[in-house]
C-alpha cells in the first residue's frame, strides 16, 4: 500500500446493500484508492451475500466484528437476543461457501505503520468492548501504539483524543491531527446509524494532510427497510433505519 494514499473506513454495514452501494459510489466519485471494512457486514439487513461480495472485492482491508463471529459460532450467538439470532441464522443460510470462508479468514485488527483499526476497543479486542465513556477510551488508549486508530461497534461517529494523559471527545467533525497525543476515530455506521442521522456514515483518512473527514450519504432507506422485512427480519430492524436510532 502506498502510505500516501487516502483510505476510507467503512463499518457496521449490516447487510444494508442500498447504503453500501451509495457509499461506494461516493468513494468512486472521490477517487479514493483504498478502503477498509471494520466488521459487522452481516446482521440485521436484507442482503448479506451481496454486501460481502462487495466488501470482499472492493476493500483492501477487512476485519471481523461481533456479528461475524456470532454467525460462525453458535455458542456466542446464543447470548444474543432472539431476533438477532434469527437474523444471523438466516444470513448464514444464504451465504455462499466463498463468503463463509472469507469471514472465517478475517483478522481481528489491522496493523499499519500509520494506523490501527479494530471493530471495538483495543483493550480486549476479542470481547468487542464499546468505547462510550472516557474510561472506555482510556483503556483503549493504553493499548494503542499508533498515533491514530479507527474503531466502530457503537454505530455513533465521534472523535476521542488523549493529550498529556487527559482524554476528551468531540462529536464527528473534520479535523487535522495535532503533532502530539493519540486519536481514536469512531467511524460510525454505513448500514445502521444510531446517532439520529439516518444517512450512511463513513470516514476518509488522508495521511499526507493528516486529515480525517466524516461523510454522510443519503440512500434509499425505504428499499433497505423493505429488504429487511422481505427476508423475515424484525420490523424493529427496518423501522430504525428511518430514524437513525
Amino acid at each position: 500500500m502506498n502510505r500516501n494514499s487516502k483510505t476510507a473506513f467503512l463499518a457496521d454495514i449490516h447487510a444494508n446493500l442500498q447504503a453500501l452501494e451509495s457509499v461506494l459510489k461516493d468513494l468512486d466519485a472521490k477517487e479514493v484508492e483504498h478502503s477498509a471494512s471494520l466488521g459487522d457486514v452481516v446482521g440485521y439487513g436484507g442482503h448479506p451475500n451481496e454486501c460481502l461480495n462487495l466488501v470482499r472485492t472492493r476493500c483492501r482491508y477487512s476485519i471481523y466484528g461481533n456479528h461475524e463471529i456470532a454467525l460462525l459460532r453458535n455458542e456466542i450467538a446464543s447470548s444474543y437476543r432472539l431476533e438477532i439470532r434469527n437474523s444471523l441464522e438466516f444470513h448464514k443460510s444464504k451465504l455462499s461457501a466463498k463468503n463463509l470462508n472469507y469471514i472465517g479468514s478475517l483478522p481481528i485488527s489491522i496493523e499499519q505503520p500509520d494506523f490501527t483499526a479494530t471493530h471495538g476497543s483495543l483493550h480486549n479486542p476479542t470481547e468487542f468492548e464499546y468505547v462510550f465513556t472516557e474510561q472506555d477510551a482510556d483503556r483503549h488508549f493504553a493499548k494503542q501504539k499508533t498515533r491514530i486508530a479507527f474503531c466502530a461497534h457503537t454505530h455513533t461517529p465521534r472523535i476521542w483524543n488523549q493529550q498529556k494523559g487527559r482524554t476528551t471527545f468531540t462529536e464527528a467533525k473534520d479535523i487535522y491531527l495535532n503533532d502530539s497525543g493519540k486519536y481514536l476515530i469512531d467511524v460510525g455506521s454505513v448500514g445502521q446509524p444510531r446517532d439520529g442521522d439516518a444517512r450512511a456514515c463513513y470516514v476518509i483518512f488522508d495521511p499526507v494532510q493528516q486529515r480525517v473527514e466524516f461523510f454522510r450519504i443519503s440512500y434509499d432507506v425505504k428499499e433497505a427497510a423493505e429488504a429487511v422485512l422481505h427476508c423475515g427480519g424484525s420490523p424493529a430492524f427496518a423501522s430504525r433505519l428511518f430514524s437513525g436510532r
